[in-house]
């Protein structure tokens, strides 16, 4: 792909400036195909093998490269067959050429032969490669094609050999009248289903010249699969055709579960540099000939700063942390594959989908595990890919980043999955995505972690944009074999209103995470009948219990409203309210103009080889994704829905630190969720959190967790701490946002005094309280003491910027100095985010209880003595300086004398 000077000086201040490691290195350069095959083996040996070649003019630039590479092919043959060969030749246009039949060891006549052929004549139309299978398969002879074919392709295969079929075209079949028609591929396929039976490997290679390109690359992926072998596409002049025909050879071409992974590598390794010593061990990692695997290796930008934790257990967030993925997204995305309708030579259903993302590792996958995954790409705020560039130099721009930080040995094998910060795919900054994939197919996905694992986290949605992603670099487009959105004919991830609705909706149950597991047939949007429904392509197809039980997304005509119905029933395609109208012209999919729209079954339909994984290096059809937000997916109405925030990164010293994350509620039911917290990275440490939290519809609420950082830790080393939220109300709805810390060396802050006490001298043990102003309103704040008097305090900031924080005084005298920390009113910002730190102190002197006990005997015995007085007093028992006063005259009684006796 050319390109322009200042694109090429952009992508290298790129990749200077921002990915560049610690200790510069060279960007490594996949290796020659040839050297790619597993080594102390001969899987092809011994080898019938016949080139099928097309000699048209537009074939040119093949056939030169074939001509002069054939040495090498040859010596390849000759090689892996343990010179146990035989090798046959047929060139074809519009009839067929036997140049050679099966001949012993017959690798110099090849090579002769060869160097004379030439391409010329024809143009660029349909050629009879489905004849020249049938000569192949059935070792034809001249007569039995009524003069269509030259010589005599008679010489039987031999049973103990391996037999194989290399076919080199650039356009569809087209029979023996030089023209196309669904005969002529149906022709095709049966004989590729009798090649099957005698188990040989039709390898094909496709030549792209601009003419029926999609359909010639169906075509020949469909014939290679008929036969557990490979498809392999190469460069527009056919340069790197020997590369894929040596490989072929090297592995006998064999996949017999079509997985993109030869059975060679998935039996005995594979070896990279082909020194006969396994570099990548397939079958420890969990791979089989005989069950689809998938290998991923994850890895995510690191932060490059901390904001400093003060006083050890208070730690202010930073916006930029690093962006690991959410083990639980990548859990449902394996659950997804693993649960899929895929036929495989052992009889059991589903992908296995291997993840090295190193110390986020699956548990089941830990063979896999390696330095080179996680968390090692260097920070870069936006990867900034420039207006007017194309869809091409994205892609190419993409897989050379990629390529830059991906172990070499890996290329063939793993698909690479970058979780970077953001993806800006215009100059403006207007244009941001989630994701991005190199290619339909390909073998590169890039995720945006600022967004996909930070600020709006959701683990469902997490794991939806990378199946999504790796679904192009399957082989998927938006509408499935085309780009097309929003089609109700297309019930998958890559369709956008069930990537941004609740995901598949299927027997009862919303958020299905999942491919097409069918075909739907297709619908002309000029002429809808509403009373009819959808159709499946296949009545008989094995999945029809699910569609009929699936409902289908839509748009009616003029409104932009997304309608669901069931697929099988009657639907309301205008939405008048009734589905009576036997003739509808509406668009019911994102565009306005009227079309077909056609379905796919995307789990029967995946292409497992593209770009460089499956060690063929062809690129496929560029994607565009500029319309894949959050923002969307946030605006579509649910009961359940939550969200997480991670504190982004942090440094602090060995011991306690408490890292604040946000949760929030972004359904239209309240709901509460379970809470957990692991630590995983340098050291894997304590971390605990409330177990549950209850939060309104609508409501952010802060969750503190505590971690425990080693005093074995060291300077620079790093931790991730991952906050779980699982809905109480949705089983399916969760977050898990994360947040980094490194540890090292933290200055403390500078204080500015203005903290008011009462009372101003509290005594020991007592509760006083602690006041201070001029932080951010509805903001959380921190009271501490620097000598550990009582635990963190934390209190909310009022509408004033005042926060009074009550704390109870050590249990003996003390005078030391207290805090209070909190957010700037002057940077309020978010209210969940503290970045520009406030920080208040006051001396205290605590009143122990030496110094007061002689006041306080004295107040008691004051006390005392005065109410005693008064109850004295007040009964009259008390007099002081009066007489008793004369008794009033009484007369005497009959029985009483004077003296009272």
């Amino acid at each position: 792909m050319s390109r322009t000077l200042p694109r090429i000086l952009l992508l290298a201040a790129l990749l200077a400036a921002v990915l560049v490691p610690a200790a510069p290195a060279a960007p490594p350069v996949l290796a020659a195909a040839s050297t790619q095959a597993a080594g102390g083996s001969h899987p092809c040996a011994p080898l019938d093998i016949v080139l099928l070649i097309d000699t048209t003019g537009s074939m040119e630039g093949a056939i030169s490269n074939v001509k002069s590479e054939v040495t090498r092919l040859t010596d390849t043959i000759e090689e892996e067959s343990a010179g146990d060969y035989r090798i046959g030749l047929i060139e074809f246009g519009v009839g067929l050429t036997v140049r050679a039949p099966f001949a012993d060891r017959n690798a110099d006549e090849i090579r002769d032969i060869v160097a004379s052929l030439s391409a010329e004549g024809g143009g660029d139309g349909p050629e009879a490669w489905d004849e020249a299978l049938v000569t192949a398969v059935e070792t034809r002879s001249a007569a039995e094609t009524g003069g269509n074919q030259y010589a005599d392709f008679s010489v039987p295969w031999r049973a103990e050999a391996k037999k194989m079929i290399v076919l080199i075209t650039d356009n569809r079949p087209a029979g023996f009248d030089d023209s196309y028609d669904v005969a002529d591929l149906t022709r095709a396929e049966q004989v590729a289903q009798r090649a099957a039976v005698e188990d040989m490997r039709i390898a094909t290679v496709f030549v792209p010249n601009g003419q029926h390109e999609d359909e010639a690359r169906a075509d020949l992926r469909q014939i290679a699969e008929y036969t557990s072998s490979t498809y392999f596409e190469t460069a527009e002049d056919g340069s790197n055709l020997t590369d894929g025909l040596t490989l072929n050879v090297e592995t006998c071409a064999e996949d017999s579960d079509g997985d993109g992974l030869f059975d060679v590598w998935e039996i005995e390794g594979y070896d990279f540099d082909g020194d006969g010593d396994i570099d990548v061990d397939l079958p420890a990692m969990g791979a089989s000939p005989d069950h689809k695997d998938l290998f991923l290796q994850v890895n995510w930008m690191q932060p490059d700063g901390a904001a400093p934790c003060y006083f050890i257990f208070w730690c202010p967030t930073s916006s930029d942390g690093a962006h690991p993925p959410s083990p639980a997204a990548l859990n449902l995305l394996t659950a997804a594959f693993a649960s899929a309708p895929v036929v495989n030579p052992d009889g059991k259903p589903g992908v296995r989908v291997h993840i090295d993302a190193g110390p986020l590792t699956p548990a089941a996958d830990q063979a896999l595990r390696s330095d080179s995954a996680g968390g090692i790409l260097p920070f870069h705020r936006d990867l900034l890919f420039p207006a007017g560039s194309t869809d091409e130099d994205r892609d190419a721009e993409l897989v050379e980043l990629a390529d830059a930080w991906f172990p070499r040995e890996r290329l063939a094998l793993f698909t690479r999955v970058l979780y970077v910060h953001k993806i800006v795919t215009d100059e403006t900054f207007g244009g941001v995505t989630n994701g991005l994939a190199s290619s339909i197919p390909g073998d590169t996905v890039m995720i945006a972690g600022a967004t996909l694992t930070g600020d709006q986290q959701n683990d469902f949605f997490e794991a939806a944009i990378l199946m999504h992603e790796l679904g192009h670099t399957l082989g998927l487009g938006h509408g499935g074999y085309d780009r097309l959105r929003g089609k109700p004919t297309y019930p998958s991830v890559m369709n956008y209103d069930v990537l941004y609705g609740d995901g598949l909706l299927r027997a009862g149950r919303d958020h299905v995470l999942d491919y097409s597991n069918y075909e739907i047939a297709a619908i002309d949007e000029a002429a809808l009948d509403e009373r009819a429904g959808l159709e499946l392509a296949d009545p008989d197809d094995p999945q029809a219990g699910v569609f009929r039980t699936e409902k289908i997304y839509y748009t009616c005509a003029g409104k932009d409203a997304t309608q669901r119905s069931l697929a099988s029933a009657p639907i309301d395609w205008n939405c008048d309210g009734d589905t009576n109208d036997r003739s509808v012209r509406a668009s019911v999919d994102w565009k306005p103009t009227v079309q077909i729209l056609a379905g796919r079954d995307d789990w029967a339909t995946l292409i497992f080889s593209g770009g460089q994984r499956g060690g063929l290096a062809s690129r496929g059809e560029p994607v565009t994704d500029e319309d894949l937000d959050i923002e969307k997916w946030l605006a579509t109405p649910r009961e359940y829905a939550v969200t997480g925030r991670g504190p982004g990164s942090v440094q602090t010293r060995p011991g306690t630190a408490v890292l604040r994350f946000a949760i929030t509620n972004s359904g239209t039911k309240d709901d509460e969720y379970a809470l957990s917290a692991s630590v995983l990275g340098g050291w894997e440490g304590e971390a605990t959190v409330p177990p549950l939290v209850a939060v309104a519809a609508g409501a952010t609420v802060a969750v503190d967790v505590t971690v425990e950082i080693p005093e074995k830790a060291d300077r620079g080393d790093t931790a991730t701490v991952s906050l779980m939220a699982q809905s109480a109300g949705s089983d399916w709805m969760s977050a898990s946002p994360s947040g980094t810390i490194v540890v090292g060396a933290v200055d403390e802050p500078r204080s500015s005094g203005g903290l008011r006490i009462d009372p101003e001298r509290p005594g020991t043990g007592s509760v006083f309280t602690i006041t201070g102003d001029g932080f951010a309103p509805g903001t959380e704040a921190i009271a501490a003491s620097d000598d550990g008097w009582f635990a963190p305090v934390s209190g909310v900031v009022g509408a004033d910027g005042s926060v009074t924080i009550p704390v109870t005084a050590p249990a003996a005298a003390a005078q030391g100095v207290v805090r209070i920390l909190g957010s700037d009113a002057a940077d309020a910002g978010d209210a969940l985010r503290m970045a520009q730190p406030r920080v208040l102190e006051a001396e205290v002197e605590v009143v122990g209880l030496d110094a007061r006990v002689v006041v306080t005997v004295a107040i008691i015995l004051g006390g005392v003595a005065l109410f005693t007085l008064v109850v004295l007093f007040a009964t009259g028992s008390l007099r002081i300086g009066r007489r008793k006063p004369a008794a009033a005259a009484d007369p005497v009684g009959p029985d009483e004398d004077e003296s009272g006796a």
